[in-house]
């Protein structure tokens, strides 16, 4: 299947539109969304649907050196989702379905991925220090070379996970 691109501002605006799926897609690469002018609006956006019927899909599609610090993005589905090199600082994934991403060099630095699943996700050099993985799955994540320092770790499955 073929990948469809789309520039930052239309991702945004498509988001505010109420639109959810964007699955297959490529995001500019290196979109700065926490520079974007209706970076408040899209927050508050989120905040207020919830997200719990109406989850943003962003299933194979590629998103690299996405800038999202503290991103409002609980339950997202991003199965098998290219985030290489993305900033999530202090980001709320709580519930994120990342299983199988590629989340090598990204910056999780006290991102909420409580209850996240990340079976089998490509972690290698990602920042994850001091990130609440509170029951998070990790089964066979790559954690080579990842930061884990003062992360919580709590009832976190890391069954046959690479260190």
């Amino acid at each position: 299947m073929a990948l469809t691109k789309l520039k930052g501002k239309e991702f945004v605006k498509k988001v505010l539109s109420g639109e959810t799926d964007f699955s297959n897609i490529i995001l500019e690469e290196s979109f700065d969304l926490n520079s974007h002018e209706s970076f408040d609006d899209l927050t508050k956006y989120l905040k207020e649907q919830k997200l719990k019927d109406s989850c943003l899909n962003l299933s194979g599609s590629s998103f690299r050196y996405l800038k999202a610090k503290n991103l409002y993005l609980p339950s997202v589905i991003a199965k098998h989702t290219n985030f290489y090199g993305s900033t999530f600082s202090g980001a709320n994934l709580n519930k994120a379905d990342l299983e199988r991403a590629d989340l090598r060099e990204a910056n999780l630095y006290e991102a909420n991925l409580r209850y996240a699943d990340l079976r089998y996700a490509n972690l290698r050099s990602a920042d994850l220090g001091y990130a609440n993985l509170i029951r998070a799955n990790l089964e066979k994540a790559n954690l080579v070379r990842a930061n884990l320092h003062g992360a919580n770790l709590e009832r976190v499955n890391l069954y046959g996970a690479k260190f």
